[in-house]
């Protein structure tokens, strides 16, 4: 597997290589960084069958890079050898510490820039390895309510898990959320401290899950989960500050980021599920 993709790098890169054996990062048999000549790459592999997951996460890895911070790992490729896809990307050795003002400032900056008339993207995407629709829409109560939560509870019904009925949670995240029509920022879509670092004093983000909708989306994701120091939200907020109505609807937007924990994970977040659904009555 290993020399096909060394070849198909070559290819890419127009010059031969000497490539060093592949180092596992972070302990995962799925992410390697590659050393070559000029080049230090990391590669994520997954199977041929995911290859276009991969795809999706390279084509907003290009939006990403259209804005000079925070940073993205450059995309260079996704191929396929034998029975696994892979992307390469530029490799870079990131921190957790460091400005984390800056980068908050960096989001809010990127949140303002490229604002689209409608919410959504040109194709569908993923989150993690989970389906993300995308179809554009002009109304962002019902894209949110219908192709964000509605769709993440029908792919746990398909799993055999119901929290409620969906037709009825689906209309009562449209009530909440009903009458604001936010600036369709564009997203990175999974804003949680595991997908942002440092490097050289600079701030980088990655794995996205992008696409045009409400800022208080990325900001209820890095609330969720903890990990981003209060110097980051202040960041943010002196550059764009958010309105005192965004906590009436962080539950919600957290609903959708703990669904998608229930469909991967299971029952640890079940708890905090259903009492997000139940408030929502």
């Amino acid at each position: 597997m290993w020399q096909s993709i060394y070849q198909q790098l070559n290819d890419v890169l127009g010059k031969e290589q000497a490539w060093s054996a592949p180092q596992p990062v972070g302990g995962s048999q799925q992410h390697f960084h590659l050393s070559g000549n000029a080049h230090h790459l990391f590669i994520k592999l997954a199977s041929r069958k995911e290859r276009d997951r991969l795809e999706a996460e390279y084509r907003a890895l290009q939006i990403l890079n259209t804005t000079p911070c925070p940073q993205s790992p450059q995309p260079l490729m996704v191929g396929s050898s034998g029975k696994r896809s892979f992307i390469a990307m530029q490799y870079i050795d990131l921190v957790h510490h460091g400005d984390w003002a800056q980068l908050g400032a960096a989001i809010a900056k990127f949140h303002a820039s490229q604002a689209q008339r409608q919410y959504g993207w040109q194709e569908d995407n993923f989150i993690g390895p989970t389906p993300q629709k995308n179809a554009w829409h002009n109304n962002w109560a019902m894209f949110f309510a219908e192709q964000r939560v509605g769709f993440m509870l029908q792919l746990l019904k398909e799993r055999g898990v119901e929290f409620a009925d969906i037709q009825t949670v689906v209309s009562n995240v449209h009530k909440l959320l009903s009458g604001h029509q936010p600036a369709a920022s564009p997203l990175h879509g999974d804003l949680w401290s595991g997908n942002v670092g440092f490097y050289q004093q600079q701030a980088f983000w990655f794995d996205p899950a992008f696409y045009f909708g409400d800022r208080e989306t990325d900001i209820a994701m890095a609330e969720l989960f903890g990990g981003f120091p209060p110097a980051f939200f202040s960041g943010y907020n002196q550059q764009w500050p958010l309105t005192e109505s965004y906590q009436w609807r962080k539950p919600v937007y957290q609903l959708y980021h703990l669904l998608n924990h229930c469909l991967l994970f299971g029952d640890s977040y079940h708890s905090a599920t259903t009492l997000i659904i139940d408030n929502l009555q």
